[in-house]
């Protein structure tokens, strides 16, 4: 079972994926890795507008439309 900060971390990651990235093409094999670059931006203390920053920068590196 995840913990409370894990939840909390998963749930600010989806919505900042969703905000950013809503429309853009990518491959069902790569969100795992969308979540876990969100994670790492999350944990490095990045927030709202940060983060959707960098999960749209990854993303870009990734995208197929």
């Amino acid at each position: 079972m995840a913990s409370k900060s894990d939840k909390v971390i998963d749930n600010a990651v989806s919505h900042a994926y969703a905000v950013s990235c809503s429309g853009i093409q990518v491959s069902i094999w790569d969100l795992t890795k969308i979540h876990e670059e969100g994670k790492k931006a999350y944990l490095a203390g990045k927030r709202d507008g940060d983060l959707e920053i960098a999960i749209r920068e990854f993303v870009e590196t990734i995208r197929k439309n």
